[in-house]
């Protein structure tokens, strides 16, 4: 059979079968028009089956918009609502993604506003208006603290789809929520990622302008970010240093010290010397955090050893000071942490600025212990003098 029989015969097959799509849309109209509610939904189940009869669906999204009030969100219209909005897909156009939304607007139920989103994940359609309507709903299950773990990936998938630089501040509450799993937690950590235009200006705002432990999940965020440039990395952590400095006088955050040791230790690991002032001014406020016991030793230790490496002209200064202070209170009968102060022996006499003679001369004249007295007889002879 040549391929011109073919086509007449496929066309001859179409017109013959047009009466009968005809017949059965015509059927289906009747009771969709004079029906119930149910019936209504029951047509739009049947009309996603034939052929021709999608329109009916878009009847079946225009009846659900128009009367979505009147019903006041009873579950038979819930019902017809969702069916619509599941087949909608069918139908799809500029008419059908704006009666979408409009409901989704106006049916407060999980089921139609899940519809929603899937719909919303298969059209190519998009707009800034619905960037907008999804991120003011995710807000609201985020402040619920909805726990519907699907629901809640649908709605990143969605934004992330969308792709809008407005969504970035849902994403990272998303993102950063202790309330919510961590398979959503890291599916708005990557939809946020993506949004490159805005990540960096955005994440150093949230550090400079949001409560501690927000700034804390942003720090973190950035440096667990192996796409992140080495220079965003140190801009983040001098940041989070910096505005950590002026919570210091707040009530005690246990956050507030995470800040500071995580932003600390990564200018240290970059040996980022641009940081020497920043680094300098911050040892008087960790010296205040570790008198009033919010610091332990060993964060205080790795502070020091921070602060030589990335302050190096005003350190030896610093802890010859300190050292000074403590030699005054041991005198005066009062106790001291030998690994404190062994640390600060130690880093004066690998920096070998002579400010520091006296001080450490003056440990031999205390009632230290034995290693320290010895300590900083080994600092004094590393004196460059």
């Amino acid at each position: 059979m040549n391929k011109k029989i073919v086509l007449i015969l496929a066309a001859v097959l179409m017109i013959t079968a047009l009466p009968a799509q005809n017949e059965m849309y015509l059927n289906l109209k009747k009771v969709f028009v004079s029906g119930t509610i149910t019936d209504k939904t029951e047509v739009i189940e049947k009309a996603a089956e034939y052929p021709g009869a999608e329109r009916l669906i878009a009847d079946g999204l225009s009846f659900a918009d128009t009367n979505a009030s009147l019903f006041d969100n009873e579950q038979p219209m819930i019902s017809l609502a969702a069916k619509a909005v599941q087949n909608a897909d069918k139908c799809d156009g500029a008419e059908t993604y704006n009666l979408v939304m409009n409901i989704f607007q106006k049916f407060s139920d999980s089921s139609v506003r899940q519809a929603a989103f899937n719909y919303l994940l298969k059209t190519k359609r998009t707009s800034d208006k619905t960037a907008s309507i999804i991120e003011n709903y995710a807000v609201t299950l985020l402040n619920e603290r909805n726990d519907d773990e699907g629901h809640l990936l649908s709605c990143i998938a969605v934004l992330d789809k969308i792709h809008s630089n407005t969504s970035f501040r849902v994403l990272f509450d998303y993102a950063s929520s202790p309330y919510l799993s961590d398979e959503v937690k890291s599916a708005a950590l990557a939809a946020m990622n993506r949004l490159t235009d805005v990540y960096r200006i955005s994440m150093l705002s949230i550090i400079t302008d949001s409560p501690v432990p927000n700034k804390l999940s942003a720090l973190q965020m950035i440096l667990e970010n192996e796409m992140n440039s080495d220079i965003l990395r140190a801009e983040a952590a001098e940041s989070a240093l910096s505005t950590s400095i002026i919570h210091a006088g707040d009530t005690f955050d246990s956050s507030l010290i995470d800040l500071q040791m995580m932003a600390l230790a990564e200018l240290r690991r970059l040996s980022w010397t641009k940081s020497a002032s920043l680094a300098a001014d911050f040892f008087s406020v960790a010296r205040s955090e570790f008198e009033a016991g919010n610091l332990l030793p060993g964060q205080f230790i790795e502070v020091i050893e921070s602060v030589k490496e990335l302050s190096v002209v005003k350190a030896g200064t610093l802890f010859t000071d300190y050292l000074n202070y403590i030699n005054a209170n041991v005198e005066n009968g009062l106790s001291c942490s030998v690994p404190v102060v062994l640390a600060v022996i130690s880093s004066l006499g690998s920096l070998g600025d002579k400010v520091a003679f006296d001080a450490l001369l003056y440990v031999s004249y205390v009632s230290y212990p034995d290693e320290v007295i010895l300590a900083s007889r080994e600092a004094l002879a590393r004196l460059k003098w």
